[in-house]
């Protein structure tokens, strides 16, 4: 049996690369990611302070995964 891990990080808060620079865009948003070592990739962008969600993606990859 396979075992399935899964690392979640909060991407970032409204950015933007505008080089050289990165800057928030205003109308803020948390930008969060789900990462498992079957390859998925679930992405979630959220409202700061109203709990409201404004988009949802999904994606798989090939990934190699380093446990140090």
């Amino acid at each position: 049996m396979d075992e399935l891990v899964v690392g979640q990080s909060i991407w970032h808060v409204s950015q933007k690369l505008v080089n050289p620079n990165v800057e928030f865009q205003g109308n803020d948003y948390w930008w969060m990611t789900n990462w498992a070592t079957d390859g998925t990739l679930a992405a979630s962008r959220w409202n700061v302070g109203d709990h409201v969600s404004r988009s949802n993606t999904g994606a798989t990859y090939d990934m190699t995964w380093y446990i140090y």
